[in-house]
């Protein structure tokens, strides 16, 4: 074009070899058959899974047996939440007392109210003196005195246990 140069055109065509194009026609008719429009549908009517070996069998058995091995514990563990669930009676808890615990605490708290009822008796002779025997002021100091008896007596049991 430009300055008396020729125009060269070049065509390139891609052709598959003959034994390929042959198979690939093959391949297709073979499909068309199987899967066109007018071809029913027709189920696989064979086996699905392949059977089982026999060490899966056993595999399998031995998992079955294995899910059942807790039923014995859990029958156990049953039980003992039963008897956690049970009130506790006063013979459960002096089981795990010290009779020893018991004969020192019993002492002690008799000790306090021999010296409550000491303290009492002086009260009782103060008041008599100042004429107020079984008056509203000694009624005062005797519920003082037994709440304050009572106090300790509490204290010194829940230390001794």
């Amino acid at each position: 074009m430009c300055f008396g140069s020729k125009v060269v055109e070049t065509t390139s065509k891609q052709e598959l070899p003959q034994w390929l194009e042959d198979e690939a026609k093959r391949i297709t008719q073979q499909t068309a058959g199987i899967t066109g429009m007018g071809v029913p549908y027709v189920p696989y009517g064979g086996e699905r899974l392949a059977p089982l070996t026999t060490e899966q069998q056993m595999a399998r058995q031995g998992a079955m047996q294995q899910a059942g091995a807790y039923r014995p514990d859990l029958q156990m563990a049953r039980g003992y939440a039963g008897l956690g669930a049970a009130p506790i009676t006063e013979g459960d808890i002096s089981r795990y007392q010290s009779p020893y615990t018991q004969a020192v605490m019993q002492t002690t708290l008799d000790e306090l109210q021999r010296r409550s009822d000491i303290a009492g008796e002086q009260q009782a002779g103060q008041a008599v003196k100042a004429g107020a025997y079984g008056g509203a002021r000694y009624g005062v100091q005797q519920a003082e005195r037994e709440r304050g008896l009572r106090d300790v007596q509490a204290k010194t049991a829940a230390d001794i246990q």
